[in-house]
């Protein structure tokens, strides 16, 4: 593994990619406008940027008022889903207890904008739902929810992209992959190799990034181990299409920032 010379010294964290740009989210204040603090870590909210030809530019096509990251774009790269602070008429939305969650919204790139911008239907106000993912067949979407029927702190979850744009009833992936801990960051490679962070399953300290193969009924879920993982919060792994390069964030000593950006060289190099 090794750093990528976009990271900052703020939080940077969950890579994806859209036309030949990388896109990432990051605390870093250059945001267009709205350049607030977080109220708990004193950082500015966070935002999109792009990366091609070593340059950073803050990613114009896709803005909010408040936290906005992980974005995953569709291979026509006219569809993107994101995870967003919860907004209602523009405005920073609240739930029973007062608090402000996380939203999956939808986007469509069309005559050069991001537009038709919409939350999904399954979204609560009393309940986060985050870090979105597409199968490759793209007709279902994984996601990280605490909503009800989850077993721990948070739990990953999918749900059908119906062809007449609804959604299926979200399904938790049950007991194998969540735990009475908090699963989080889904990303699939193929229909097959599932990758996910958790602190509930066996590691080595923090969030740790797991795979499980889908197709397989017996698989156990896997740690992928040293040098991917640490005693640290490794976390929102994205795989490349040669199945073995990509990249993942982590909060580990030596960085710049609160998290950063890592190159993975073979995701499968870590040992079984």
């Amino acid at each position: 593994i090794g750093t990528v010379n976009f990271n900052s010294s703020y939080s940077d964290f969950g890579v994806a990619f859209w036309q030949n740009d990388l896109i990432f989210g990051s605390n870093r204040p250059e945001r267009l406008a709205h350049v607030k603090l977080s109220s708990w870590d004193g950082q500015p909210l966070s935002a999109l940027f792009y990366t091609n030809n070593d340059k950073v530019k803050s990613f114009k096509n896709l803005t909010a008022k408040f936290n906005i990251s992980t974005p995953v774009f569709t291979k026509d790269n006219n569809t993107v889903y994101f995870t967003q602070n919860n907004v209602v008429d523009n405005k920073r939305a609240f739930s029973d207890d007062n608090s402000t969650l996380l939203k999956i919204y939808k986007a469509e790139f069309l005559n050069g904008n991001w537009t038709n911008v919409e939350e999904l239907p399954f979204n609560s106000n009393n309940y986060s739902c985050a870090h979105p993912a597409l199968s490759a067949d793209e007709k279902t979407l994984y996601f990280a929810s605490d909503m009800p029927g989850t077993l721990g702190d948070s739990d990953i979850f999918k749900v059908s992209i119906l062809a007449n744009g609804n959604y299926g009833k979200p399904e938790n992936l049950g007991s194998k992959i969540n735990t009475e801990a908090k699963e989080s960051f889904p990303f699939l490679v193929s229909n097959n190799e599932f990758f996910f962070s958790s602190n509930g399953h066996l590691g080595l300290g923090g969030l740790d990034i797991f795979r499980l193969k889908l197709d397989e009924s017996d698989a156990a879920v896997e740690n992928i181990g040293e040098p991917v993982n640490s005693a640290f919060d490794d976390f929102a792994v994205f795989i490349n299409e040669d199945l073995k390069t990509g990249y993942f964030s982590s909060n580990r000593p030596g960085g710049l920032g609160f998290d950063d950006i890592y190159a993975i060289t073979d995701i499968y190099r870590a040992p079984k």
